[in-house]
C-alpha cells in the first residue's frame, strides 16, 4: 500500500505519469515474505525502471525471490 501510494504521489507531483522511478524498499531485516511480494507486485503494477531493498546483507531468500519477479520497464522501449 505504501509503495503504490508513493508511486502515485511521485507521478502526480511531477505531472508525468511515465516518470522513471527506482523504488527503494524498507529494511529487509524488518520485513516478511508477504511484504516482499507486495513490494514486487507494486513495482510490476506501476511499471518502474528499478527496485531494491535495504540492504542486501540482510535480505533473505524470500526477498531475493520477490525482487526476481519484477519486470522492469525501460523508458522509450
Amino acid at each position: 500500500r505504501d509503495t503504490k501510494r508513493n508511486i502515485r504521489l511521485l507521478r502526480r507531483e511531477t505531472g508525468d505519469p511515465q516518470v522513471p522511478i527506482h523504488l527503494i524498499g524498507g529494511g529487509a531485516w524488518d520485513s516478511n515474505a508477504g511484504e516482499g511480494r507486495a513490494f514486487a507486485r507494486a513495482a510490476n503494477d506501476y511499471g518502474v525502471i528499478g527496485a531494491s531493498m535495504y540492504d542486501q546483507m540482510t535480505m533473505g531468500a524470500e526477498d531475493w525471490r520477490a525482487l526476481g519477479t519484477i519486470a522492469f520497464v525501460l523508458p522509450g522501449i
